[in-house]
Parts: C-alpha cells; structure tokens; sequence
C-alpha cells in the first residue's frame, strides 16, 4: 500500500470511528495496535468537544461537564466534520441542542444554544461600514423624516421565552444563574457586532416595535407618528431620536436614505 494511501485510510479511521485500518498497524512491545489506535481516535473526538466547548461557552457552564460532553459527543457521532476551519464545526450544534429527546424538558438549553450560535454567527458576518453619525448630518434637518435606514448585516433579533439576559450575566460573572422559568411574555434581544466583539441587549417593548419597522423600510417620520401611538405623543419625536441615535452609536445601522 502507498504512503499516501495509508495515511488516507488512517485519516478515514479516525475520522469515522472505524477500525478498518488496524490490519496495518502492528502491535508495539508495550500495547496492542487497539489501543494505540484508540489514542488517536479518543484524542480527536476530545479535540471536537473542546472546540464546542469553546464555541458555547456559556451553555457548557450552564449544562457542566457532564452533561455538555455527553451531548457534544452524540453531536460528534452524527456530525463528522468536513471543513478543515474548526470555526464552522459547530454551526448546527444549536438545532441539535433544540430537538435533542433530552433538551426538550428543558427548552431553555435550546434557547442558550441558539443565543450563543447567533453571537458567534455575527463575529464572522461580512464587514460592512456602519452608518455614522457624520452621514447622517450630510442630510438637511428637514429631510429627516423622509429617511428610511437599512440594518446592519450583523444585526438581528430574536425572542425567547427565557430571562436569557439575566442568565447570561450570571454565567459570565461566575456566579448561579437564576431559575429558568418561561416568562409570562417573549424577551426580545438584539443581537450585533461592534468592532471585534459581539453583543446582545434587551429591547423594550416600544424600541422592538420601531426595530422592527424601521428594518421594513419605514421612514423616521412614520416612526415618530407610531412611537405617538405608543406612548406619550408630545415625546414621540425625543423617544425616536433617542433610539436612532443609540443604533447608531452601536454600529446597527448600515445606510440611511431618502425615500
């Protein structure tokens, strides 16, 4: 057999959990050629759970060792990898938390999931420039509520029947998350890049209405008249700036123009 297409079949073996290159391996004085092979074998599915463990951070503090490994090995047996970027192997990790028989119970192991796959999602999105506050002033004051302004790419958001911000503090300041009981109304998260870090905060009831509009293509003059229906209408138009100014600030915005 050739060199190449030994290390070929030995990389199969690996990869797949196979034996089928242990005819090629001779015993060694000290061990069998299974347990040599098995070193191998064991050391690249560890290296698989500590790449997931990194990539989810916060749920594998969350679930403990135990139990993430054991759902990061099953994920490993149905999962090969075939991208030799360790970034991407964990990609459909969150969706296999959500439907796993044993995470159904606890749907906010799904829910962590998911926010933690987003988060690293938006780190490798496209780079593009966000709207600053220099390119809004090259619009005159009275066009203002003519501008409707495009997302950034990086930016989303989600809800999730979970106080997934307050146990995300916790899991991050080292200290017992709370109770994760269903909430009596959806949390909204927005979730973005700012320069090399990702992050996510809790959107009030009126701002995910003007989030969410403003990312249809609604100008900021028909915002302020739906924040006037919101809330208090002699602030709508000091609320709307507000939130406009705080998007830009964070990077959420990529371009305003006229409609």
């Amino acid at each position: 057999m050739k060199f190449a297409d030994l290390l070929a079949q030995f990389q199969q073996s690996v990869l797949s959990g196979t034996d089928g290159i242990l005819p090629s391996i001779p015993d060694s004085p000290r061990q069998d050629k299974e347990t040599l092979f098995d070193v191998y074998r064991d050391a690249y599915r560890l290296r698989l759970v500590g790449i997931l463990r990194h990539d989810f951070e916060r749920l594998h503090t969350f679930m403990g060792d135990k139990a993430f490994d054991t759902l990061a090995r099953e994920f490993i047996e149905t999962h090969p990898s075939h991208d030799p970027n360790a970034r991407w192997y964990g990609v459909a990790f969150p969706e296999f938390v959500a439907l796993h028989p044993r995470c159904t119970d606890h749907p906010v192991i799904g829910a962590l999931a998911q926010l933690e796959g987003f988060l690293n999602d938006i780190f490798d999105a496209a780079d593009t420039p966000p709207l600053t506050l220099d390119d809004l002033a090259s619009f005159a004051p009275e066009d203002f509520g003519r501008l409707s302004f495009t997302p950034h790419p990086t930016a989303r958001r989600i809800d999730t029947n979970f106080d997934l911000n307050a146990i995300w503090c916790a899991l991050a300041a080292d200290e017992p998350p709370p109770d994760a009981h269903p909430l009596a109304a959806p949390q909204s998260l927005l979730i973005w890049r700012q320069d090399l870090d990702s992050h996510f905060r809790v959107l009030g009831a009126e701002e995910r209405m003007m989030w969410d509009e403003a990312c249809k293509g609604v100008s900021f003059g028909v915002l302020c008249e739906m924040a006037a229906t919101f809330d208090d209408p002699d602030g709508a138009p000091l609320r709307a700036a507000g939130y406009l100014q705080s998007w830009i600030a964070s990077g959420l915005l990529a371009d305003a123009r006229l409609g």
